[in-house]
Order: C-alpha cells, then structure tokens, then sequence
C-alpha cells in the first residue's frame, strides 16, 4: 500500500493566491480557498476545509501574511492539518525561470531555479516576485518542506528550435535568454486534452489533430497543438 501523503497547491495570482490541498494516493481534496484583493484595504477569502465553508474579508497587505493566514485556517485539532508536519510538500503552479522553465514536468525549487525566477523578474515583474514571497515563506517556516513547481513554459518544451529563436543576435539568446518560451502552459494542456474528448475523436484522429487554442484573461495567449504538443 502507498504511504499517504499530504501535499499544499499554492497558486499565487497578481493580486490573489488561491490553494487547494490533496492527499494521496487516493487525490481526495481536503481544502481549497482563495484570497483576493491582496495588498487592498479588505481582501476577501473564501475557503472550504473538510467540508466546511468560511468567508469573510481580513486585511492581508502581502504574499506573506496571505501564505500564514492561510495556514492559520489549515492548521487546528477540527482543521485538515494538525500540525505543519503533517504536510509532505507544497507544490505551486510558476510562471518563468528561464531555460529552468522548460521542465518537461514539475521540478524542485533548488537555490539554482529560485536565482534564475529571480533573474526573470524583469520579464514577470508581478508575478516572479508574488510567488518568491510565497515560496520564501514556506522555506522560514517549513526550511525541510521539499518544494516544487510547474513553470507556464513547461508544456512549450517541444517548440523547435527555428521557431523559440528570435530574430536577433544569436548572443542575445545565449546571454540574456531572449527567445519564444510559451505561457499558460497548464491551460493549453489542458486544452489539448480536453478538446478531443468534448468531440469525441477517435485515437487515430487525434494524432492527425491540429488545435488552435486561445487562453483569454487578465494576460492572453495563443498556442498551435500538434498531437497534443505545443508547437
């Protein structure tokens, strides 16, 4: 029988960090909730934790106090955690790190990877720096908690080569890491699931398949799929 584990999603947005939290192998969820408006005078949360719902507004003027509220609400004798070594990891969904982005999966959060998210900062100024405030504050709190996240580019590692390179010095690329790297990528993966099955196509169809799809928000791509590969 497989050990049980308990593992925290963190997915800190712009203005908001939303979480939910699993234990395996069965994947039941056992929370989930999100705080919004972070950094305003009120920001608004709701949370459902083993079946029990709470709301309400509280003043969380950063990532920080936002993380430790969250946990305050997990952590009790009647909560879904009773302590924070009941915890087994924290996961997050990440944004960009450079080449350490391309994964092809989810990877560990290593000094190596949390200087490259630092590095790209200025290439996601608003969001590199919500999730180093979130991940900086399990490493005080929880400094032995393994750590992982799965960057947005993660599912563009099969964009070839001619196609990520810009047209500009080659050095540019290689010094400072200008090139095509793709976002979103846990939408569009989904995407390139998800379509196939709501249409019904047959296996020998969805290799042939070619989806164009559209993730549209606050921040906007688009991503061609190839049999359910980014290209």
């Amino acid at each position: 029988m497989s050990e049980e584990k308990t593992i925290l999603i963190v997915n800190p947005g712009s203005t908001s960090l939303k979480f939910k939290l699993y234990k395996f192998p069965e994947k039941s969820l056992l929370a989930s909730g999100k705080l919004e408006r972070i950094g305003c005078e009120k920001s608004e949360y709701q949370f459902k934790i083993l079946g029990r719902n709470r709301k309400g507004a509280e003043s969380i003027p950063d990532y920080i106090t936002g993380v430790d509220f969250i946990l305050d609400a997990l952590i009790g004798q009647e909560s879904a955690l009773r302590s924070l070594e009941d915890l087994s990891a924290a996961g997050f969904k990440a944004v960009h790190a450079g080449l350490k982005s391309l994964g092809p999966g989810a990877v560990y959060l290593t000094e190596e990877i949390l200087n490259e998210m630092t590095r790209f900062l200025t290439v996601a100024p608003v969001h590199n720096g919500a999730y180093l405030d979130a991940i900086n504050c399990f490493r005080k709190i929880a400094p032995g908690l393994p750590l992982a996240a799965l960057f947005e580019p993660a599912f563009h590692n099969t964009i070839t080569e001619e196609k990520y390179t810009c047209g500009l010095p080659f050095e540019w690329r290689e010094k400072y890491g200008i090139r095509r790297y793709g976002f979103h990528g846990a939408s569009h993966r989904y995407i390139s699931e998800r379509a196939p099955e709501v249409m019904d196509w047959s296996m020998e169809r969805r290799k042939s398949a070619r989806l164009v799809s559209c993730h549209l928000g606050g921040s906007s791509s688009l991503c061609a799929i190839r049999d359910g590969k980014s290209v």
